[in-house]
């Protein structure tokens, strides 16, 4: 029993730690980026340099649900086509998506380019993605503990532009891939004005091995 007091102690003071580092830079930064459960099956999404990497036409559809009977939790869906001609090294694609969490929703639509330069065994492919989406927070359907509330009377809503860029290198049996979806950081002033800055980027490094059955 004492052990696991002093092991229960220890943890509430490393949360206390954590977030004491979490809040020193008097600033807080939210996830920019849509959450899907199945990485590898929406390779697309993450990394631009993917595009056409199967010659057939590859079609994707997915839908995540998190914290089903929660009110406002987050949704996502998508649709997502890409391919790359027969001997050709130029690959290309599409996707629709829509992504709900809480007041806040994002849809948007993405074209996405890819280029790759064939080895003996192997390929280096470079890609890069651009596209729009429109974002909407409905500040009015919140319930406030003060009526009247300036913030909270007006939705908020704007078509914002999205860029991202992606490099994978790839053999038969293993794949290794790094990528920023997002350049851009977009934001919505309080007089509904877009304002577009240098983002403070996600990364996201990927890889794969093929293992034989």
């Amino acid at each position: 029993m004492l052990f696991r007091s002093m092991k229960i102690k220890l943890s509430g003071i490393l949360l206390i730690i954590c977030l004491s580092l979490s809040f020193s830079g008097n600033s807080l930064h939210a996830q920019q980026e849509t959450m899907y459960s199945q990485y590898m099956f929406n390779m697309l999404q993450i990394n631009p340099a993917y595009a056409g990497n199967l010659t057939d036409d590859n079609i994707t559809t997915l839908c995540r649900k998190q914290w089903v009977g929660t009110k406002g939790a987050p949704t996502t869906e998508s649709l997502s086509w890409d391919r790359r001609g027969e001997g050709s090294n130029v690959g290309y694609g599409l996707q629709l998506y829509n992504d709900q969490l809480g007041i806040e929703s994002t849809s948007g639509f993405q074209a996405f380019y890819s280029y790759r330069i064939p080895f003996k065994r192997s390929f280096l492919s470079f890609g890069m993605s651009g596209g729009i989406m429109y974002y909407r927070a409905a500040f009015s359907t919140v319930t406030t503990t003060q009526n009247g509330d300036p913030l909270f009377q007006e939705d908020v809503s704007n078509w914002l532009p999205t860029v991202g860029v992606g490099v994978l290198y790839a053999t038969e049996k293993w794949y290794l891939g790094l990528s920023v979806p997002a350049l851009l950081k977009t934001k919505i002033n309080t007089n509904n004005s877009l304002v577009t800055t240098s983002a403070d980027n996600h990364y996201f490094l990927t890889a794969g091995y093929i293992f034989d059955a």
